[in-house]
């Protein structure tokens, strides 16, 4: 876990960079920036764990792939939400970001819930209206109107090379998506050592995959684009619980226990409370979203 960790905190420095770069020569929103390529590309490792833990051929490895999808937002939502929002004054975004949270209180719910009910082959139709869902939402995201990226110069590979190139970039942002990749896997066979693969990718799995997307905002916060932050958070928790939660009950069994339910209780209480002080503008109270993340860690447990 601790050379996971390693390897996606170095990704992540080297992706922030050529991130922002690739953003703002597409001509991207911050809010886009944020919600939409930042939010896809830093979902890869719990998607990947999804795909990759059926192919362990053991319960457990399966486990741990439901596990890792209904755990990935629990630090995006109710630590990193609430701390971004703390800083974030209020410009532009507050509508968009409180759309995404309200969108995914619902498909969370949809997901879980059937999880519980129990769905058999009949997951695999749901898996694809939920991966569609996204699609469309993405679009959305793409065209919404607002502050364009501004420009950043060269990427670290372009420094190096000290010249301009399209090809360099996407390098850069290639390679640090495949550490991303390689974290997420090595967590997967460090979590399936453990006596109970399901609590422990519920309360570990989240710092291995999620890592990365928090230490983003925390950098964006850092720089006072903090909406560009709370975008990626929020666009996270969209991703989540929409195309990751397709893949996983198109790759996975996608059979909770009943655990669950009280997770995902947490998830949307937090979510609707997001939601109604971004659409109030008081985003203060936020903090009273942290007090969440305890009750989330006795319920895992």
């Amino acid at each position: 876990m601790a050379a996971g960790a390693v390897f996606l905190f170095l990704s992540t420095v080297v992706f922030v960079d050529g991130v922002e770069v690739l953003s703002s020569r597409l001509g991207l929103t911050r809010f886009a920036t944020g919600a939409l390529l930042a939010a896809v590309l830093t979902a890869l490792p719990e998607t990947v764990i999804a795909i990759l833990s059926p192919i362990h051929g053991d319960a457990e490895a399966m486990l741990v792939g439901m596990g890792s999808v209904l755990a990935a937002p629990s630090i995006t939502l109710l630590l990193a939400g609430p701390v971004a929002l703390l800083f974030w004054r209020g410009n532009g975004v507050g509508r968009l970001v409180a759309r995404n949270y309200l969108v995914f209180a619902v498909f969370i719910a949809v997901a879980v819930g059937f999880a519980l009910w129990g769905l058999g082959v009949y997951r695999y139709v749901l898996g694809l209206l939920f991966l569609l869902s996204y699609v469309l939402l993405a679009r959305s995201m793409l065209f919404e109107e607002g502050e364009l990226m501004e420009s950043h110069g060269n990427s670290f590979l372009e420094r190096l090379a000290k010249r301009r190139s399209t090809p360099l970039l996407l390098t850069q942002v290639g390679l640090s998506s495949a550490g991303l990749l390689a974290g997420a896997d090595v967590f997967i066979d460090a979590a399936l050592r453990f006596a109970n693969p399901f609590v422990i990718s519920l309360l570990v799995s989240p710092f291995a995959t999620c890592l990365q997307e928090v230490l983003m905002a925390f950098y964006w916060v850092f720089r006072r684009k903090a909406d560009i932050a709370v975008s990626l958070l929020s666009g996270e928790n969209l991703i989540q619980a929409t195309f990751v939660a397709g893949v996983g009950m198109i790759f996975t069994e996608w059979s909770l226990p009943s655990s669950a339910a009280a997770v995902a209780a947490i998830y949307v209480l937090a979510a609707m409370l997001l939601t109604v002080f971004l659409y109030s503008g008081r985003t203060r109270p936020v903090a009273a979203v942290l007090i969440l993340y305890p009750l989330y860690i006795v319920t895992a447990g």
